[in-house]
């Protein structure tokens, strides 16, 4: 009996520490993916980073995730490319085996888009 409590404080103890703030875990695989939207070739980046942010009624709110960065293949991408950036990140997610944490804030730097947090 007294091995059982042990096990159980230990397993405890190991699943607290791969849960990020908010007790989502963070189950999408870190790397690049090709990814094709719209005839359009991207190269995706999923990478652990900060939390991002997610817009609410009561205003902002951490969303634990992965950062994932989007960049087309060949030129920089524009400030009017928020949805196909969107578009790729949802595929490279999915391809990642997470799932797209759909109100992450996007920003946009230097030709490319980055969702923090936007690939659990």
């Amino acid at each position: 009996m007294r091995m059982a409590a042990i096990m159980g404080m230990v397993g405890l103890g190991v699943s607290a520490c791969v849960a990020p703030q908010g007790g989502t875990a963070v189950s999408s695989a870190a790397g690049s993916y090709p990814v094709t939207v719209d005839g359009a070739a991207y190269t995706v980046d999923i990478r652990p980073g900060p939390a991002g942010q997610q817009l609410t009624r009561v205003g902002a709110v951490p969303v634990p995730g992965r950062t994932v960065t989007v960049a087309r293949d060949g030129s920089a991408m524009g400030y009017d490319e928020g949805l196909p950036a969107k578009k790729a990140a949802v595929e490279a997610c999915g391809s990642a085996g997470g799932r797209v944490n759909d109100g992450a804030v996007a920003q946009f730097a230097s030709g490319t888009w980055v969702f923090k947090g936007g690939c659990a």
